[in-house]
Formats: C-alpha cells, sequence, structure tokens
C-alpha cells in the first residue's frame, strides 16, 4: 500500500480522534453546568468580579506572556524578542483551537522553524522550553506543599519531588551527544542518512543546551516568577469570588492545575480546568459554583489572549501571502 493511498485512512483516523476529545469536553462541561440553579448562581458570582480586576489580569497576563518570551529567547538569543513574543500569542491560539497545550509549542515551533529552515535547533529549544518551565511550576508547588498549615496527602508531595527529580536530571544530566555511541548504533539502526542527519542536528543542539548551567539556571528561575504570576492572577479573582485561601495553597493548587492541563483530552483543557478546581476546592470547602465561576474567568482571559494570538496569525499570513504575490 502507497503512501498516498494512506493518507485518507490517516485523515479519518485524525478526525475520529478530533471528534472524541470535541464529545468529551462536551460531555464534560455539560456535567458541571447540568443543574439550572447551579448556572443562575455562577453568572451571579461571575458579575461580582470588576472590570478593573479584568484589566489588572490582562496586564498581569501580558507581563507573564513577556518573562516566559525572556526565558525560551535566553535558548534562541538570534530571533528578535518582539517575534518570539507574538508567537508565544500565536501558539496559545493553537492551544485553545487544539487540545492541549503541546500542540501550541509545536505550531510556534512550526513556525519558527521555516524561517531559517533550523527546525532541528528550535525544537530542541522548545523542549527544554517546557522542561525549564515545568520545573519551574513544580518547585512552585512543592514551596505551597511543604508551607500550607494544612495537610496535603504525603503521596502527592512525594510524587512532585519525584517530577523535579526527572526534570532535572533531563534538564542537566541528559548529554545527547551527536558523537556518542549511542547515536552511532541510531546511524546504523536508520535506513537513510537524512534521518541521522536530522537527528544528529537534534542531539547537537540538546548537548550544547545542555551544557549551558547557568543559562539553564536562570530558565528555571524564570519558570518559577512565570508561575507565580499565574498564582496572582488566580488570587485576583479568586478574592472577588470570596474564594480566601492563603498564598502558598495557591501556589499548589495552580500547580495542580497546570499539570492537568497538560493532558491532551479537551479542546482548551475544557472540562479538565473545570473538574480539577472543583475536585481540588472541593476538599477545601469551597462551593462547587465558585470553583467553576473561577475556572471561567481565568478561561476568559485565556480565551482574549488566544484570539488576540489568531489575529496575528491571520496578519502575518496575510502579509506572507502578499508578499509571494
Amino acid at each position: 500500500m502507497t503512501e498516498t493511498s494512506q493518507q485518507p485512512g490517516r485523515k479519518r483516523s485524525a478526525l475520529y480522534v478530533l471528534a472524541a476529545k470535541i464529545l468529551i469536553t462536551a460531555v464534560l462541561l455539560s456535567v458541571c453546568l447540568l443543574n439550572a440553579d447551579v448556572r443562575m448562581s455562577i453568572e451571579s458570582l461571575f458579575s461580582k468580579i470588576p472590570y478593573y480586576n479584568f484589566l489588572v489580569a490582562a496586564a498581569l497576563f501580558l507581563f507573564a506572556i513577556a518573562v516566559n518570551t525572556l526565558k525560551w529567547k535566553l535558548l534562541l538569543p538570534q530571533y528578535r524578542f518582539s517575534q518570539m513574543f507574538r508567537l508565544n500569542l500565536i501558539g496559545r491560539y493553537y492551544s485553545l483551537l487544539l487540545p492541549g497545550q503541546l500542540f501550541g509549542d509545536v505550531a510556534k515551533g512550526v513556525i519558527l522553524g521555516r524561517l531559517d529552515r533550523d527546525y532541528e535547533k528550535v525544537a530542541a529549544s522548545i523542549v527544554m522550553d517546557k522542561l525549564t518551565g515545568l520545573a519551574g511550576m513544580l518547585l512552585v508547588a512543592l514551596l505551597g506543599l511543604l508551607s500550607a498549615d494544612r495537610i496535603v496527602s504525603v503521596n502527592t508531595t512525594t510524587a512532585v519531588v519525584a517530577a523535579i527529580a526527572v526534570c532535572l536530571l533531563l534538564i542537566f544530566a541528559l548529554r545527547l551527544n551527536p558523537d556518542s555511541g549511542l547515536v552511532a548504533k541510531m546511524e546504523s539502526a536508520t535506513r537513510g542518512k537524512a534521518v541521522f542527519a536530522v537527528l544528529a542536528k537534534l542531539f547537537s543542539a540538546w548537548h550544547s543546551y545542555s551544557g549551558r548551567k547557568l543559562i539553564l539556571l536562570a530558565c528555571i528561575l524564570l519558570g518559577v516568577f512565570y508561575q507565580l504570576i499565574g498564582v496572582l492572577i488566580i488570587m485576583l479573582f479568586a478574592g472577588s469570588l470570596d474564594i480566601v485561601l492563603p498564598f502558598v495553597d495557591w501556589c499548589w493548587i495552580v500547580g495542580i492545575l497546570g499539570i492537568a492541563l497538560f493532558i491532551p483530552l479537551t479542546i482548551g483543557g475544557i472540562g479538565i480546568r473545570e473538574g480539577t478546581l472543583i475536585g481540588v476546592l472541593g476538599c477545601l470547602g469551597i462551593a462547587v459554583e465558585q470553583a467553576l465561576a473561577l475556572s471561567f474567568a481565568d478561561f476568559g482571559l485565556y480565551i482574549v489572549f488566544a484570539l488576540v494570538g489568531g489575529v496575528l496569525h491571520l496578519k502575518s499570513f496575510n502579509n506572507a501571502e502578499g508578499g509571494g504575490r
């Protein structure tokens, strides 16, 4: 069977997967909003959030994107900050459009890689950027777990510590040297030299990053800073909804939410975001309606900037088409 004849089947499979994820999204959200009284309570709570809180949250969100862009630029200093900032917004658009945050990272990597055909280095930078960001998020969550007055499951703390250890090992200890024996074995296992050439470039880029300890440490610290801004945004909305919890509790709550949103099951994390906040905040005595209102406020802010990313992407696409004519 030829590659061309296999394409329709692959497209159908992709459509089935997307349809399943959309269905899961709809079911999870419908369960949350099935009760009419719950819907009215959410609307009432949502209206309590003053408009200036959204403006402050939007400013914090932009600042967070700037911090995240700076972190990525440390790994790819040859690109302009404004260019990478725009791509981070576009990445959020694809994260909203497609199931899972990772799709947004893939999209911005593909767009950036096309500019100079340096796909391997861009891919390595995105993986390292994601790892350092994950490490920063987990460190903030661990800070919250260790500092919280309330008793949190020992298994949860152990899992976070183990995840941090794995991230740090991958960041600092994994040295994918293209001249190593492992790569030589891969070369002999690959049928085409082009495949090995791509792998060699990817490993070379990763190897160069893993040797830059100070830059990687700076990326992790910026990841911590980025996560703390996210905590402040959630706390800003939560205060308007009469959800009063200590700062350290929000550190681990937002961390758990971030981990849950990595799961590529639903469009834009809808359903997962709500279910996670309902479950976690419910254990802390917070009503379902309050948890849902908080989730919708946070997601609404994300949608605004994802749409901004979509407009920027459409504008750049139109400019590229106009330049090609």
